[in-house]
C-alpha cells in the first residue's frame, strides 16, 4: 500500500513540472489573445494562408531557393537542424532594386541591422494570427517605418538590392518550440497564381520535404551543397 508520504511526494513532483507550464500557457494566451494548449506545439495541421499579397515585385525575380535548402547558412527551428528553412529570391542581373511589400496586415515587431551589415531585417506580427511572424531580410527600410507601426497587406516597406538576395521566413512562435514554415505554405491561392503564371505547377516545387532533406544531409552540407538545379527553382520570364 502506498503511504501518504509517497503520494505527497508524487503530487509535489507533478506540480513542479506542471504548474510552470500552466502559468506560461495562461500568460501566452493573455499576450496573444489566442487559446493555447500543449498540443499546439506538436500540431501537424497546415498553417493558415494569411499572406494575401506577394512580398516582392516578382517580375524582377529569376530564381527562388527551396525550403530546407543548403544555400546560405543554417536557419532552422527547434524541430530540424542545419538547413536553410527560408527562401532566397534572386533577381535578374539587370535589376538594381526590388520593391518589397508587407504580405500581411500586421504590426512591425522588430527592425534591426543584419549581422553582416547588409540592410535591415523587418519582422511583422500577423494581425489575424498573432503567433505568426513574417521575417524579411536585407532591406533598405522605407523612411518612417518603425517598430510598433501598423502595416497593411501590400504596403511597401522597403527595397532590396539585387546584388544581395533578399529572403523571407515564416515563424510560428509557440510556447515550447518555435516552428518555421515555408512562405509558400502561408500564401493564398491568389498569390500563388502569380507563380503559376511564371511556370510553377505546385507549391511543393518550392519545398523540400524533411525526409528528403535529412537524406541529402548525409551527402551534402552548406560547405558542399547539392547542384544548383536541386537548390533553386528558375521561373519562366514574365
Amino acid at each position: 500500500m502506498v503511504s501518504k508520504r509517497k503520494i505527497a511526494l508524487i503530487i509535489t513532483v507533478i506540480a513542479i513540472f506542471l504548474v510552470p507550464s500552466v502559468i506560461a500557457i495562461v500568460l501566452l494566451q493573455v499576450m496573444t489573445g489566442e487559446p493555447q494548449s500543449m498540443a499546439d506545439n506538436n500540431s501537424s495541421e497546415p498553417p493558415p494562408q494569411f499572406c494575401t499579397v506577394d512580398f516582392i515585385n516578382l517580375d524582377k525575380i529569376n530564381q527562388i531557393s527551396v525550403f530546407r535548402s543548403l544555400q546560405g547558412h543554417d536557419y532552422s527551428d527547434s524541430h530540424e537542424h542545419n538547413l536553410s528553412m527560408k527562401h532566397y529570391f534572386a533577381a535578374y542581373s539587370y535589376v538594381d532594386l526590388i520593391e518589397i511589400y508587407s504580405p500581411v496586415k500586421g504590426t512591425i515587431a522588430k527592425i534591426f541591422q543584419e549581422q553582416n551589415g547588409v540592410g535591415y531585417q523587418v519582422q511583422i506580427q500577423v494581425a489575424d494570427f498573432p503567433k505568426y511572424t513574417v521575417n524579411i531580410f536585407h532591406l533598405n527600410v522605407t523612411e518612417g517605418l518603425a517598430v510598433g507601426a501598423s502595416v497593411e497587406a501590400g504596403q511597401q516597406i522597403g527595397t532590396a538590392s539585387a546584388g544581395q538576395e533578399t529572403d523571407i521566413a515564416v515563424w510560428k512562435n509557440e510556447l515550447f518550440n518555435d516552428k518555421l514554415y515555408s512562405y509558400f505554405d502561408v500564401m493564398t491561392d491568389g498569390v500563388f497564381a502569380h507563380y503559376q503564371a511564371r511556370g510553377a505547377t505546385d507549391r511543393s516545387e518550392f519545398v523540400r520535404s524533411a525526409e528528403v532533406a535529412q537524406e541529402m544531409s548525409k551527402t551534402y552540407s552548406f560547405d558542399s551543397p547539392p547542384p544548383l538545379s536541386e537548390e533553386w527553382v528558375t521561373l519562366n520570364p514574365s
